[in-house]
């Protein structure tokens, strides 16, 4: 417990540097409030990571050849990536 503050309570101050604002919270309740506000906003704008397949698999679940791959990717019919030495598919 801090000397000079009522005990129950939690004080604290946030500075948005952007526009100066301050915000005080006095209570637990809205510190879990703020937070869970700030969790919920956050995994809302998360976003899954891509997912790359080679292009053996890629063949193997469309049920072509890799020489058909590579024509594909080359038309543009395809999407791939170059990563270090390795050319992947999109997976969807």
């Amino acid at each position: 417990m801090n000397p000079g503050f009522l005990p129950g309570f939690i004080f604290a101050v946030k500075f948005n540097f952007i526009s100066m604002e301050k915000m005080i919270i006095t209570g637990e309740k809205q510190i879990t409030e703020i937070v869970q506000k700030a969790v919920a906003e956050a995994l809302n704008s998360w976003e899954k990571p891509e997912k790359f397949i080679s292009r053996k698999e890629a063949c193997r679940r469309m049920g072509i050849t890799l020489p058909t791959l590579d024509k594909a990717i080359k038309r543009g019919d395809i999407e791939a990536v170059r990563i270090g030495g390795r050319v992947l598919i999109k997976e969807n």
